[in-house]
């Protein structure tokens, strides 16, 4: 009985990282066109903010590194499939790398700090700030020599740290306690037998949803 329960509890994480990755994916295809053809200011700090609070309500929910990575992955593919250049100039190996980049320093984060982080909400924004300075530094650092692009090589990389790295910082300190606490709240409603408020049709749903808008995203932009 207790190893199905397990199983249970394994099966449902690995659906909510699918889910919550799907969402991501949609905030980084979707929204990140919306937000790019109103040339709204600070758009790249918003979408990792969004992220990064993604990352955190996947590690809320049963607490297990498995959803996280499993919504990582989910994001990064479709930000290869479906995300068209970024208008500012950086490519699309660039903005995926950003991608990849923001959320493994989330999961090193999450790894090395995993029982703190589930007691303290002072250490989930501060290690979330913490992680994203960190991938911002190395995402202009490494940037520069993986693809190569206007917008990276047009800023020096103090000008880099203060429009783009401060920025990442400072939002995802808002969103990762917030996004932790929906994920937390999300586990107590939907129990490892798979009874819940939400039924797995809702889950197939929403996941569907996330696609249809990248899919719909791609076909607007050719």
């Amino acid at each position: 009985m207790e190893d199905r329960v397990l199983d249970k509890r394994t099966h449902s994480g690995v659906v909510a990282g699918v889910l919550l990755g799907s969402v991501w994916a949609a905030s980084e295809v979707a929204l990140g066109t919306l937000l790019r053809t109103v040339a709204l200011p600070l758009r790249g700090s918003l979408l990792t903010g969004i992220g990064v609070g993604i990352l955190f309500a996947a590690f809320g929910y049963r607490h297990q590194l498995k959803s996280v990575a499993i919504a990582l992955v989910i994001a990064v593919v479709a930000k290869v499939a479906f995300a068209p250049s970024f208008g500012f100039g950086i490519t699309i190996i660039n903005s995926s790398f950003a991608v990849l980049l923001e959320g493994a320093c989330v999961i090193a984060l999450l790894a090395l700090l995993r029982e703190p982080l589930r007691r303290h909400v002072w250490l989930r924004a501060g290690g979330a700030l913490v992680a994203m300075l960190f991938a911002g530094t190395l995402f202009h650092a490494i940037g520069l020599h993986l693809a190569p692009c206007a917008y990276l090589k047009s800023l020096s990389a103090p000008m880099f740290f203060l429009r783009e790295t401060v920025g990442w910082s400072l939002l995802s300190a808002c969103t990762a306690p917030l996004g932790y606490a929906a994920g937390v709240r999300w586990s107590a409603r939907y129990s490892p037998d798979g009874t819940g408020v939400f039924s797995t049709f809702s889950y197939v749903g929403v996941i569907a949803v996330c696609w249809f808008c990248c899919g719909i995203t791609l076909w607007l932009q050719l």
